[in-house]
């Protein structure tokens, strides 16, 4: 007799990890998202109240890239539970992000009048300022070979939506990863020509 295959959300870790794997079951991989985002939550929800620079609201947007992340680097011939490892990779995640975001706050030069990238709102400069800001901003950017970059910086902070790295990345169809590293490839770079700019 045909032994009946079981629901998708009977079946254990390591079997849908296996159906990921060798099938790219997505089915699969939405239950182990649904199966392990409340511990995802939790840790970010942990971090987030640990550092200022880290907006739980955004980060959370993330757990289909940190778990799928986990997915891809889980052995599971390792004597830890999959649920173990997630934990683990967003606490890893967490920590490089609070890295990522310090060295960046640091290196962009936020204190400085030129430019603030990361916080670029109405409530910090009046309209004209915030306009002649956009404007320069926009000019500099355009410069810039890689038109995405330019692309990064309108959703993020030029359109009004303020859109997380997650709905960015959806939009250029690249990784939530490589979207914050061509922001900060951005930063660097409008960083430079204002350096330049100010010692003429």
């Amino acid at each position: 007799m045909p032994k009946i295959p079981k629901k998708i959300t009977e079946l254990t870790d390591p079997a849908l990890l296996k159906l990921v794997r060798n099938n790219n079951s997505s089915e699969a991989f939405e239950e182990l998202v649904n199966r392990h985002e409340k511990l995802f939550f939790d840790v970010c929800s942990k971090y987030s109240k640990k550092s200022p620079l880290i907006k739980y609201d955004e980060i959370i947007n993330d757990k289909y890239f940190v778990i799928g992340e986990a997915l891809k680097t889980y052995k599971q011939g390792r004597k830890a539970k999959f649920s173990t490892w997630v934990g683990h990779f967003t606490r890893f995640y967490c920590l490089k992000k609070i890295t990522y975001l310090t060295k960046n706050h640091l290196d962009t030069g936020l204190e400085t009048q030129d430019i603030d990238i990361l916080n670029l709102n109405l409530n910090k400069f009046d309209e004209q300022k915030y306009d002649d800001i956009k404007d320069h901003i926009n000019n500099l950017l355009s410069k810039i070979e890689d038109k995405r970059i330019k692309k990064i910086f309108d959703f993020r902070y030029f359109n009004g939506q303020n859109e997380t790295w997650t709905e960015i990345a959806k939009k250029l169809n690249i990784s939530a990863m490589h979207t914050i590293n061509l922001h900060n490839k951005g930063c660097q770079l409008l960083k430079k020509e204002l350096k330049d700019s100010n010692a003429i």
